[in-house]
């Protein structure tokens, strides 16, 4: 009873630890945290959601590449807090503190709890969500969820306890749905049983729990999109390999057969077999190889793009690097994994590190194919956690080495000496980030600042419950939506989005103009996002925008402008020469060193009929769509207002 009563005091102090260690990158966030685009979508989805109008943006279903999980959260945090942006943000960063804490639990029983406080120091410390800019990220959040799945099925299969089975799959589904990159740890349980050599019916309310969860997700979706995208990055269609899946299937079975067929001849010699720590777990890491495998050539097979046209070597060192704080101690960490595999083994290490090795995909696509670096957080959580149990293991060692005092000593002082060198130099780095990251011409600034400016002019002015439409281009669709969500459902908020068209002949643009006054287009550009597609343009008009806003019964326009590209200021300057658009209401940054310029707020005059202006085209453009109609003459033919040809 007196070591269960230390034990537990143990445990508190432990977890009070970390949680002072907590405070420093806490301090640091309250002073740094930005917004940025995928985060504005994640708190309008978790707002809508939070609002009864379900998992939608702007009107129309949600993005399909991403599950609910995200906004269930955030939507479950805004219930709790209220709509308020700063309430909500930290209601998100103390949710991901479950990181370090949950580590620490799974760290503690694979390698003591000395290791499992430094391992969640380091990452308190030290991880990517500690020293990123960004308020919060999908991939944090996910990871929060993924460790307490872990530490579930680590307590459900040492228990053999089927609800805490149950828990770990719900908690697993809710991390697939969240973020479908963690569907690599779908295989865990199996080789958590193959590992400890128990909990085998624990299998089936694990995966039942995770089936429950994320099983009507990718139904939903593919009624959608007519596909079912098991992993977003790189758009992973499950489609895309359908040919791979029969033959994987094929050989399942036949390896299924074969293996009940040996069962039923060789039962006892197998059994007995079977019973070995060894036997098992050479079968259970041929099974996780296997899988890392699989994941791989999916991921590499649908990530055949990059964000950054750098090369590899250029992405590591500016993409990676400046955001991994001890990466040059990664190599140590991992060797030392490899060292307890081989030297030192059993089921509790083996665990932790096949949980490690099956995010190895992860780290693939996202070193090799341009990612961003928060792709690499539950890779970076393990890594870290595997050097905490090597730091553990280094200072548990010491008393059992046969060495002089003086130079026990000396280990002990030149230890501390480094800790302090790498503790100093990640708070110097940290500081040094926050000078050079967050100035403040920064775009997320300025949106989070002048977004609620723009709102809150809109409650004002704007009667309850009227349609409101957003105009901007491409990368600030994102930002955009942080707007609407200061607005806290206040309207009805939709976009109004270029129009799509492949040009082939001349009836492309008949059909176009039957549907709209094509004598009202002010812009086309040629769509080089769809390189796979040709003669694709894009087109606005004072006619598009204004049936767009009439079949909503909207009568205001805000316009999000951005520097980076001249579309959202051409937009602007033909709206209001267009004499049908009348700007009632403005924000901008003083400072021009931004790539966000400011909100624009219109009116439509519907009393007023509209002025023609010349179409804005790029040379490039131009010469692009003479080339897919094939004779200059039916621009003219379709477009009176006629070109105004930029270089």
């Amino acid at each position: 009873m007196e070591n269960r009563h230390s034990n537990l005091f143990g445990r508190l102090v432990d977890l009070l630890v970390i949680a002072l260690f907590s405070l420093l990158p806490l301090y640091w966030f309250t002073r740094n945290w930005m917004i940025y685009p995928d985060g504005n979508r994640y708190l309008l989805e978790g707002l809508n959601l939070s609002g009864g109008k379900g998992y939608e943006l702007f009107g129309a279903p949600a993005y399909p590449l991403r599950g609910p999980g995200m906004a269930i959260v955030i939507a479950s945090i805004i219930k709790v807090v209220g709509a308020d942006l700063d309430r909500v943000m930290w209601g998100m960063r103390l949710f991901c503190l479950v990181v370090p804490f949950a580590l620490y639990f799974i760290v503690s029983k694979v390698s003591g709890r000395l290791a499992g406080v430094l391992a969640a120091v380091m990452v308190t410390f030290f991880g990517l969500q500690s020293v990123l800019t960004m308020g919060f990220t999908v991939d944090s959040v996910m990871m929060a969820i993924y460790l307490l799945s872990l530490l579930s099925l680590l307590w459900a299969v040492d228990r053999d306890s089927l609800p805490l089975g149950f828990l770990a799959g719900l908690l697993l589904g809710f991390s697939i749905i969240t973020k479908e990159t963690s569907i690599v740890g779908l295989p865990i349980a199996l080789l958590a049983v193959l590992f400890f050599g128990k909990g085998l019916y624990t299998l089936i309310p694990y995966y039942l729990g995770a089936v429950i969860v994320a099983t009507p997700w990718w139904v939903w979706v593919y009624q959608n999109t007519g596909q079912i995208y098991l992993v977003s990055t790189g758009q992973v269609a499950i489609t895309q390999f359908i040919p791979e899946l029969i033959a994987l299937g094929c050989l399942s079975l036949l390896a299924i057969v074969i293996a009940l067929l040996l069962i039923y001849r060789y039962r006892t010699l197998i059994l007995q077999k079977i019973s070995s720590y060894k036997t098992r777990r050479i079968i259970a890491w041929v099974i996780a190889i296997a899988w890392v495998g699989v994941i791989t050539y999916m991921l590499s097979s649908g990530a055949v793009y990059s964000y950054k046209n750098l090369t590899l070597a250029e992405h590591i060192r500016e993409d990676i690097i400046p955001f991994t704080r001890l990466w040059y101690l990664y190599p140590v960490s991992l060797l030392y994994v490899l060292w307890r595999l081989l030297v030192r083994p059993n089921p509790n290490w083996d665990y932790f590190s096949v949980v490690l090795v099956t995010w190895l995909p992860a780290v693939i696509v996202t070193v090799f194919f341009g990612f961003a670096a928060r792709q690499l957080i539950a890779p970076q959580v393990f890594i870290l956690g595997a050097l905490g149990c090597l730091i553990a293991d280094f200072i548990c060692s010491l008393p059992r080495l046969k060495i002089a005092r003086f130079t026990s000593k000396l280990l002990w002082a030149l230890g501390s000496v480094i800790f302090l060198i790498v503790l100093a130099s990640g708070v110097a780095q940290a500081l040094e980030f926050v000078t050079e990251h967050r100035p403040e011409v920064a775009a997320p600034v300025y949106v989070h600042t002048y977004s609620q400016q723009v709102a809150k002019w809109i409650r004002q002015n704007v009667p309850n419950g009227q349609t409101v439409m957003l105009m901007t281009d491409r990368g600030g669709n994102y930002y955009i939506a942080e707007v609407p969500f200061h607005d806290a459902l206040h309207h009805d908020w939709r976009m109004v989005d270029p129009v799509d068209l492949q040009v082939s002949s001349a009836s492309s643009l008949r059909n176009l103009c039957e549907r709209f006054d094509c004598s009202s287009v002010f812009w086309i550009e040629e769509n080089t996002t769809t390189r796979n597609i040709a003669c694709d343009f894009r087109l606005i008009g004072t006619d598009m925008v204004s049936k767009r806003m009439q079949e909503l019964h909207s009568t205001y326009l805000v316009l999000m402008i951005q520097n980076e590209t001249r579309n959202t200021a051409i937009w602007y300057r033909k709206l209001l020469e267009s004499r049908k658009f009348q700007e009632i209401y403005s924000v901008s940054p003083k400072s021009s060193d931004t790539s966000f310029a400011g909100f624009r707020v219109f009116r439509i005059i519907d009393s007023v009929s509209f002025k023609r202006q010349p179409i804005y085209m790029t040379s490039s453009s131009l010469t692009s769509l003479n080339r897919c109609l094939g004779d200059p003459s039916v621009i003219e033919r379709f477009f009176p207002q006629g070109v105004e040809e930029m270089k």
